[in-house]
């Protein structure tokens, strides 16, 4: 579930444009391509979708060892600086490859890291394999049963639109205890003028970054948003009062949320 994926970004839009949603915004599904097979384009075009999901659902490196960059993996620091002080339970929900959840084991006392993708929880788990206090589970996060207040921290990394967005962020506000705290860091689809326009603004972030950095990617599914950045944003509002919500510059959101004592 954690989206690192190279083959639409690069193979249709180069690395410029693709963030900005004009190919995939590095983790999704070509959008021209996969409307226009719900549009009723030709077999063609949607084998050509398929092929593309394909590759880049199969595309994999060596990451079971080493770091990386990516769009997902710039903004994991938003959710480590949300770890509170004294942090017991954490758990990473679409832990994908274990990166994220291995690093959130420096400051929690346990972590669990869920995915129902039985490649990227092997990836984990040979990640994982020297990192104490960190573990993961192969299952659907909406279906695993997880106590209500069992957890200190929650998050997810670029998951939560592979599923129930709104039954996962209540999920994971009901498994936190009181005081416990919630991080998000997701994507969003485009839906108007203006989020075009703001999409743009980090394709040279994008560009620098790429060329600075270089790219990483565990090959793990990857799946379009249905939800809008204004959507995503009324739905946080209306089901975390009080929740912080903020669009960043590389195509994410992210949520913090502190669940009242």
């Amino acid at each position: 579930m954690s989206l690192r994926n190279v083959g639409p970004e690069r193979g249709l839009a180069g690395a410029g444009l693709a963030g900005a949603g004009l190919a995939g915004a590095g983790s999704r599904r070509v959008r021209g391509l996969s409307r226009g097979g719900r549009r009723g384009a030709g077999v063609g075009q949607r084998r050509t979708q398929a092929r593309i999901r394909e590759t880049a659902y199969c595309r994999w490196v060596d990451t079971a060892a080493g770091d990386y960059w990516n769009h997902n993996v710039h903004y994991q620091r938003v959710i480590l600086d949300a770890v509170p002080d004294g942090c017991g339970d954490a758990i990473d929900v679409g832990c994908g490859d274990g990166l994220l959840a291995c690093k959130l084991a420096g400051r929690c006392a346990a972590v669990t890291g869920i995915d129902r993708d039985e490649r990227m929880v092997a990836v984990a788990r040979e990640r994982g394999r020297a990192v104490p206090r960190v573990s993961f589970v192969q299952a659907d996060f909406l279906a695993y049963p997880l106590d209500e207040a069992s957890f200190d921290f929650a998050c997810a990394n670029t998951a939560l639109h592979h599923m129930d967005f709104s039954a996962a962020l209540v999920k994971m506000a009901r498994i936190l205890r009181p005081g416990g705290r919630l991080a998000v860091v997701g994507l969003a689809a485009n839906g108007s003028p203006a989020d075009w326009g703001i999409g743009a603004a980090g394709i040279p972030a994008n560009l620098w970054y790429k060329h600075t950095r270089g790219e990483g990617y565990p090959g793990a599914p990857i799946m379009e948003p249905d939800m809008t950045w204004s959507q995503v944003r009324s739905a946080v509002a209306r089901l975390l009062p009080g929740a912080r919500y903020r669009r960043h510059l590389l195509w994410r959101y992210s949520v913090t949320w502190v669940k009242p004592a």
